[in-house]
């Protein structure tokens, strides 16, 4: 049965490849899905705190919303898995109060809740079954039928570029494609709140870029937008795709909003940058510029430096190129999550 099932799907792509060729979504075909409406409420915390032995994470208060990417960001061991366990339901708080007023149940009824909760934890669990068997059944299991159900699929396959992988057995698979098979699983009965705990652990840059498009365009879905929390080390790529970022530094919330609200948060702006001159004329030149200055870092003859002005960053680099003073690599991080990390 699961062979015909596969040959079924597999003729259904080669006739949709035939009339419209090879199915694969950029991240600009992604982008026209953008819903243009204000996101709604999937999940708002109140006050929310845990404590286990020697920790406490919290209190925070945060809101996520449909068509919205959130990261959750922090050192090992900071309360990131703690927070997304409170958000999915996987845990209950000590104190404070979770509301899903975009999920469709009675504030009581948390089967109905969990259900429509997608929760992907840091070890994905092997599949035992085939991949489109565990597909078909795992929509049906959150009522979606006959045609739809196929149809489910068959979206969710092409859009993960799976089709060529359903015959192998999980321990064939490598572990990007584990994550994207267990993604597939999740999304293909389109929950409401998708909850991804370090879902990018050992994959390769590439791997991690396509995750990243995919799970966008989902969550921007005009028709059935979806929001989604994320906690991820890879926070470079993982910015270029988020709305809003949660900052967690040993329980503690040190930001808690929009990415672009990162630098109206705090006093004084950071820039990396590695130049063709020696640290003391380095130093000589920005004092110049900006008395205020820090070197934060050092690293592989790359500082970063902190300015109290940002119009001062424009006048060190005219300085430095205006003096022939060679600049190799050159980043304004004021408005990134890296500095978080500094």
């Amino acid at each position: 049965m699961i062979d015909e099932i596969i040959d079924e799907v597999n003729a259904e792509y080669e006739l949709f490849r035939k009339y419209h060729g090879t199915p694969r979504l950029s991240k600009s075909e992604y982008d026209v899905t953008l819903s243009e409406t204000s996101p709604n409420e999937a999940f708002s915390g109140v006050n929310l705190t845990k404590s286990y032995k020697g920790f406490k994470l919290g209190p925070i208060s945060t809101e996520l919303n449909f068509g919205e990417i959130t990261a959750v960001i922090g050192e090992n061991a900071s309360g990131k898995t703690t927070l997304l366990k409170l958000i999915s339901g996987g845990i209950n708080p000590d104190e404070g109060e979770r509301v899903y007023s975009g999920i469709d149940c009675s504030k009581e009824d948390w089967y109905c809740i969990k259900k429509k909760i997608g929760y992907l934890p840091q070890r994905i669990p092997s599949v035992k079954t085939s991949q489109i068997e565990d597909l078909i059944l795992t929509s049906s299991t959150h009522d979606i039928w006959g045609k739809e159900n196929d149809l489910m699929v068959m979206d969710v396959l092409l859009k993960l570029e799976l089709i060529e992988h359903l015959s192998k057995s999980w321990n064939e698979l490598s572990g990007g494609y584990h994550v994207r098979f267990a993604l597939a699983s999740l999304l293909v009965w389109r929950p409401k709140l998708l909850v991804l705990d370090e879902p990018f652990a050992n994959l390769d840059p590439n791997a991690r870029r396509f995750i990243l498009s995919t799970i966008k365009g989902y969550s921007k879905s005009r028709q059935y937008p979806i929001s989604i929390i994320i906690s991820s080390q890879n926070i470079e790529e993982v910015e270029s795709v988020v709305d809003k970022v949660i900052f967690v530094d040993e329980g503690r919330i040190i930001f808690n909003d929009y990415i672009e609200k990162i630098e109206e948060k705090f006093p004084f702006f950071v820039f990396e940058i590695k130049i063709g001159a020696s640290k003391v004329f380095f130093e000589n030149i920005l004092a110049l510029v900006d008395p205020d200055f820090l070197i934060i870092d050092e690293d592989l003859d790359i500082y970063t430096v902190r300015f109290s002005n940002k119009h001062n960053i424009d006048v060190l680099l005219q300085k430095l190129t205006s003096i022939n003073v060679k600049i190799f690599y050159f980043r304004d991080i004021s408005n990134s999550t890296k500095r978080f990390f500094i």
